[in-house]
């Protein structure tokens, strides 16, 4: 998909570098909607790619005000990012998931994901 950006009429051709452009000229909110999309067009194709991008849209939209759909998208990239082992991006968006409960006044459900990504941490860690 070919997506012309309002910035001058750059073309980018990956949804991912689509987003990744709003988001460098802070204009958050869309670059949320658009790392949305982006998980969307690519988890039948690219399902770590597609977690990797809801995640994103988890972070901006719980910091841009709208907690509901970072739960959905934190949810979306838990699911897709559960599929192999667990890794440190796993644990990041149950901690991502963890601020979002928080936010929603969620507690008991944000401990649950903070201790997921702190056992994920703890499995990841090397031995001296």
């Amino acid at each position: 998909m070919l997506v012309a950006l309002a910035t001058g009429g750059v073309a980018v051709a990956d949804p991912m570098d689509a987003a990744r452009v709003l988001y460098g000229e802070g204009r958050y909110a869309e670059a949320a909607a658009a790392f949305r999309s982006a998980g969307d067009e690519l988890e039948a194709t690219d399902p770590l790619t597609a977690g990797a991008a809801f995640n994103n849209a988890c972070v901006l939209f719980l910091n841009t005000g709208e907690p509901r759909k970072a739960e959905e998208d934190c949810r979306n990239a838990l699911r897709l990012r559960s599929e192999g082992e667990a890794t440190g991006a796993l644990a990041k968006t149950h901690n991502n998931l963890g601020l979002v409960l928080k936010r929603l006044a969620r507690y008991a459900e944000a401990v649950r994901e903070f201790e997921a990504a702190i056992e994920i941490n703890r499995g990841l860690e090397q031995p001296d």
